[in-house]
């Protein structure tokens, strides 16, 4: 069996949750065959693939070699960006797609999210699957209900007309996806509901497991570490920093002044001058993101934006380290509250569940260790390949029959 997979994005250039997963799709489809890699993209061609990639061939397409009418321009305004880009880029996307894989056969072709099959589909007939993972109008009305745009700026009357827009157009555009592609992949159950009578499988989203065994930070006089960790570039989590150090985070300090606040990860301008707050420390271009994890005595996921599931909830689970998070930063997971980890929604309770948890070491240990053996049982990289292989195998199986 080969595969096709068609993206925007490469698995190995940033560390943003999408590359994660799919990095984890790669290696998965990659049980069942070689797997070939097409990514129109508008960051360029990337950096050679680390050693160990399991991709037998790749190639890019920079979106900026699109062309573009003031027609184009016109309908953009009118449907939003992800709709012009649909427009700019398909024409393109489908030539390249056909001129790159010519004289290669493909049993099944992977797209990287709901966009990417709406601007190559029909390019080659074979079965296609279409790994959601995000759903778009789903973020988008979150941003509208903190009354922020998509890059976390104050929302305009204008934005949120533009944003009422692209959600009305991602609506329509998972109804087209449900009817033309064979089967839908989904991280999060609960995005079940938006895609009709499609064919839905769901493949978790995982953490590969850290070497060693997990060992967080030893007792003794010290500060108290609240961590919120990941790719700070990324507008939903540009929002979680904000409203940790400046909303939350003042709150735990009247009753543990010790507190410390670390944001690790690439970071944005923004996140950066948080570090002006007393206590706050940014930690840019982590090196080794497991060692920070378990530096902490907390791991904080005050998401307030965001759809299917998030990796940095897993990252912790994975090292040991207790979890308080809103309900959107845990969406999607199969976790239950104040068993797994904590969870609220707003800044007082967020606060008062992060300062039980750095009072009470065994409450802190309880958490940590029954959230260590979700994590050991359902979200390795291997319960992802098991869903993924049985799904690609269903969708075969079909094909095969219909053609019979």
């Amino acid at each position: 069996m080969r595969t096709l997979i068609v993206s925007d994005l490469w698995p190995w250039v940033s560390p943003s949750g999408g590359a994660q997963r799919l990095n984890t799709v790669t290696r998965g489809l990659n049980t069942l065959g070689p797997v070939d890699l097409f990514v129109m993209s508008g960051v360029g061609e990337p950096s050679a693939p680390p050693p160990g990639t399991v991709l037998s061939r790749f190639h890019c397409v920079p979106e900026s070699a699109t062309w573009f009418s003031l027609k184009q321009g016109l309908l953009e305004g009118m449907l939003g960006r992800p709709g012009g880009r649909v427009l700019r880029t398909r024409r393109t996307m489908v030539a390249e797609l056909r001129r790159w894989v010519a004289g290669t056969s493909y049993d099944v072709i992977w797209y990287n999210r709901e966009f990417n099959w709406l601007r190559g589909h029909g390019a080659i007939d074979v079965p296609s699957i279409v790994d959601v993972d995000d759903c778009m109008d789903v973020l988008l009305r979150r941003w509208v209900e903190v009354r922020q745009n998509e890059r976390a700026e104050p929302l305009s009357p204008v934005s949120r007309l533009r944003i009422e827009r692209e959600i009305a157009w991602w609506r329509s555009a998972h109804r087209r996806v449900s009817r033309g592609a064979n089967l839908l992949v989904l991280s999060n159950v609960r995005d079940r509901t938006r895609f009709g009578k499609a064919r839905v499988a769901l493949v978790p989203n995982t953490y590969a497991p850290p070497s060693g065994s997990p060992s967080p930070r030893s007792g003794g006089p010290r500060s108290s570490v609240l961590l919120f960790q990941g790719f700070l570039t990324y507008p939903p989590n540009v929002d979680a920093a904000r409203w940790l150090v400046e909303d939350i985070a003042p709150l735990v300090r009247e009753k543990v002044p010790n507190l410390r606040v670390v944001l690790a990860g690439r970071c944005s301008d923004r996140v950066r001058a948080l570090a002006r707050h007393p206590g706050v420390e940014v930690t840019d271009d982590v090196e080794d993101m497991g060692l920070v994890v378990r530096q902490a005595d907390v791991v904080c996921v005050p998401l307030r934006v965001g759809a299917g599931t998030r990796i940095k909830i897993l990252e912790a689970f994975a090292h040991g380290v207790a979890v308080v998070s809103t309900s959107v930063g845990a969406e999607g997971l199969d976790v239950v509250a104040g068993e797994h980890l904590e969870l609220a929604d707003v800044a007082g309770p967020f606060a008062d569940a992060c300062v039980r948890l750095l009072l009470d070491t065994n409450r802190r240990t309880h958490l940590a260790k029954t959230a260590l053996s979700l994590y050991e049982k359902n979200y390795q990289p291997k319960s992802a390949t098991d869903a993924l292989v049985s799904a690609v195998e269903g969708v075969l199986s079909d094909s095969k029959r219909r053609s019979s």
